[in-house]
């Protein structure tokens, strides 16, 4: 069920935290006996890419919609050519949808610690396509330095929107976690995000949710297991983070593209 009011949400190891922001929608008007509700003049409906994550899951996955995959990155941290395969490979496998890609705007480091805020005022800057019509788009962000919480690999913080952090991958590498592996394994873990998982806004019919970490599969085996966006995987996942989605992920992206969940 779609959210009534509009939230970033900011998907991280702990589940989500959510930040209310006065736009989007409110609770209609109790209409007369036969009337339609009456809507407040001063709100408008939220823009699909201000939704919560997960909110244009089925624009991504069901047909009718092409993808477009939109990326921005400070200089030196443009995501590499096996990770821009790797998305289209999702898309390709799970929405039988083919992807263009976008972007390529070198963003002014200015900062070394980002919060919600700073992300998206750089991507209001830089940001050139939006979902609408027959159109839905995924936007990549890929910064210099931190998240605020500071373990982050990877965050969403709205429907369409990743934001990644090489800096803190390589901090998280090792002798035998090299940083192709952890930038591939993040970027897929929040698209898994934006898609919903896990039980972001829909309830699966499989128990694989992380009571303890929100959002998350509890098999370490699962590219949405929780570590795998967070500084720890270096000590959790010695031998390098899961990249692929579980039987459990894949019946879920399954019964979201059929309109079940």
């Amino acid at each position: 069920m779609r959210c009534a009011f509009l939230l970033i949400t900011v998907l991280l190891i702990a589940g989500c935290v959510q930040i209310p922001i006065p736009a989007g929608r409110m609770n209609a008007t109790q209409p007369e006996q036969g009337g339609q509700p009456e809507q407040p003049p001063f709100f408008s409906q939220p823009k699909p890419d201000d939704r919560d994550a997960g909110g244009l899951n089925h624009e991504y996955l069901q047909p009718g919609r092409e993808v477009i995959v939109e990326i921005d990155y400070a200089s030196g941290h443009e995501p590499a050519a096996a990770t821009k395969n790797k998305i289209a490979d999702f898309f390709r496998r799970n929405a039988g949808k083919s992807v263009t890609f976008s972007g390529g705007n070198v963003i002014e480091a200015t900062k070394n610690v980002y919060a919600v805020s700073d992300l998206l005022a750089i991507e209001k800057e830089n940001r050139n396509h939006y979902t609408s019509g027959s159109t839905a788009v995924v936007y990549v962000l890929s910064v210099n330095g931190n998240f605020e919480q500071s373990g982050a690999l990877g965050v969403v913080y709205k429907a369409s929107t990743i934001a990644l952090f090489p800096e803190r991958m390589q901090d998280a590498t090792s002798a035998l976690v090299l940083y192709p592996q952890i930038e591939k394994a993040v970027t897929i873990h929040e698209l898994g995000h934006l898609m919903g998982l896990v039980n972001i806004n829909y309830k699966s019919e499989r128990d694989h949710e992380d009571a303890a970490h929100r959002g998350h599969s509890k098999n370490d085996e699962s590219v949405m297991y929780w570590a795998v966006e967070d500084i720890s995987l270096k000590n959790l996942l010695a031998l390098g983070p899961p990249s692929e989605f579980d039987e459990d992920d894949l019946l879920d992206l399954q019964k979201i593209r059929e309109g079940v969940y």
